[in-house]
């Protein structure tokens, strides 16, 4: 069902982050890890060719997340050295940084109308800005300890965070939050007790959240009530990545998927509805950092633990097993 046709090898380090960009014709990567000076930076190569077009190494320090615009114009790459930087995508003309915070940056998630950036950092704060000016415009009142991850919801209405909070009775545990950005609330979706959310995604129509659970299990649950309405239970190890297929996924014949991966390396797709497995197979040994499907949901970019890009071409047929 799964077949690679591409590996990108221009990254020399671990990366951390990679999207598609909105016509598809575009993947960029994001690497470098914390407390490496003068290691960060994205690549930009096509996605089809595997032919690099744009490197941006303005960041001091690694990259963790990136986002691009909705008219592909423009890329935020979120980094270790506590900035959010805004750079032309078809250049890699710097525009500007986002300064607001005062720790890593983790997470950065561009608004649906290309108004505003999401991003939080590593001391669980999440700031809402101006995608034009870098100007400040809002930042969640519901504190976490970390925050990981960030989606806008497809209306752009509501931010899911995903991260940790760390009460003093309890270990370390993983929480998802959706914030109603215009109204300002905030409500408690997911708690876990096996480690921080470090991967989240809305379903196209806005209705659900997939999220990470305890010790391998991901949970789909609806998003104006947080109940659990699934849940995959496949995975041997704590969920690292996942991605939620564009609407009308051709591998489902028009339904959609879920690609979930842990640190085994092995990527699972299953059917985002019933939760019933499709395909598994063996991406990198070494593990799995990042995916993310193309906007036509033919095509799935898997970040590997040694610095690779792989691009799977998922087939147009759908059923169970392994490749």
């Amino acid at each position: 069902m799964a077949r690679l046709l591409l590996t990108y090898r221009g990254q020399n380090n671990r990366i951390n982050t990679v999207a598609w960009s909105p016509n598809g014709r575009f993947l960029a990567s994001g690497s470098g890890v914390w407390g490496e000076r003068g290691q960060g930076s994205v690549h930009v190569f096509h996605s089809r060719l595997g032919r690099g077009e744009v490197i941006y190494r303005r960041h001091a320090s690694g990259v963790k997340s990136l986002a691009w615009s909705p008219d592909g114009e423009r890329i935020a790459s979120a980094s270790y050295d506590r900035t959010v930087q805004v750079w032309e995508a078809n250049t890699g003309e710097y525009r500007f940084t986002y300064r607001g915070h005062h720790y890593e940056v983790y997470a950065a998630a561009w608004s649906p109308d290309g108004r505003r950036i999401a991003s939080g950092d590593y001391a669980g704060n999440a700031h809402i800005w101006d995608a034009r000016s870098g100007h400040y415009l809002t930042e969640s009142s519901a504190r976490f300890d970390e925050i990981h991850a960030l989606a806008w919801s497809p209306t752009g209405e509501h931010l899911a965070i995903g991260g940790a909070r760390q009460p003093e009775t309890r270990p370390s545990y993983g929480r998802l939050d959706v914030w109603d950005v215009s109204a300002n609330e905030q409500h408690t979706l997911l708690a876990n007790d096996a480690a921080p959310i470090h991967t989240l995604a809305w379903s196209p129509d806005g209705t659900r959240l997939a999220a990470p659970g305890d010790y391998g299990d991901i949970h789909i649950i609806e998003a104006a009530t947080g109940a659990i309405l699934l849940s995959y239970r496949k995975h041997r190890d704590l969920v690292q990545a996942l991605a939620w297929s564009p609407d009308g996924a051709p591998a489902l014949g028009g339904g959609t998927l879920i690609a979930s991966s842990s640190s085994d390396g092995i990527v699972h797709l299953w059917d985002a509805t019933t939760g019933d497995p499709l395909t598994t197979w063996l991406a990198h040994p070494k593990g799995i950092w990042a995916l993310d499907w193309s906007p036509d949901g033919r095509l799935l970019a898997v970040a590997t633990a040694d610095h690779l890009v792989q691009v799977w071409q998922i087939a147009e047929e759908s059923g169970a097993g392994s490749d």
